[in-house]
């Protein structure tokens, strides 16, 4: 992901408009944030076939808040609800209204 695309997509809020993968322009009524660990977790993945998965599930939790407290998280996508209900990746399929790329006709 580009430092471009990554400024765009933590200035997003409520009320911005983007355009879709449909090439519609339309303005955000929900985001929820998407938060990955900066450190890997395969020590993890390996476990799941030695212990219970309600152990693991706890692990993973306790993992994810021990993370978040001490800051090794970073944002990388915004789930976008936009105002026709649509569901939409910031990252992967919205981009900003100014894009200067022309739309297909659909």
């Amino acid at each position: 992901m580009t430092t471009d695309k990554k400024t765009w997509i933590e200035s997003l809020s409520v009320g911005d408009s983007v355009c879709d993968c449909r090439f519609k322009h339309l303005k955000i009524s929900k985001i929820y944030e998407v938060w990955t660990p900066i450190a890997p977790s395969n020590i993890l993945f390996k476990l799941t076939d030695w212990i219970p998965l309600a152990i693991f599930s706890f692990i993973w939790d306790a993992r994810g808040w021990l993370y978040t407290k001490l800051g090794l998280v970073t944002l990388t996508d915004k789930d976008l609800i936009l105002e026709d209900g649509a569901q939409c990746s910031a990252q992967h399929c919205c981009d900003p209204v100014d894009h200067a790329r022309e739309h297909p006709n659909v």
